[in-house]
């Protein structure tokens, strides 16, 4: 029997306005938003590759959106 784990990922939404709310004065509402959108596609292909050959189910969730 074969025993799997699972890594799960929990992300925000990147819905401008309402993600990287600290980040906004820097990089407005919607460069916040592409920063979230970008963090999330970083973690999704870490994950990719990290479960590669390895019997790892992944789950994403996100909050809002």
């Amino acid at each position: 029997m074969i025993l799997t784990e699972r890594l799960i990922i929990f992300s925000r939404y990147p819905e401008p306005g309402k993600t990287k709310t600290r980040m906004i004065p820097a990089l407005g509402a919607d460069g916040a938003a592409k920063l979230q959108r970008r963090m999330t596609e970083h973690t999704v292909a870490q994950v990719k590759e990290f479960t590669t050959g390895r019997p790892v189910s992944v789950e994403i969730h996100f909050a809002g959106g």
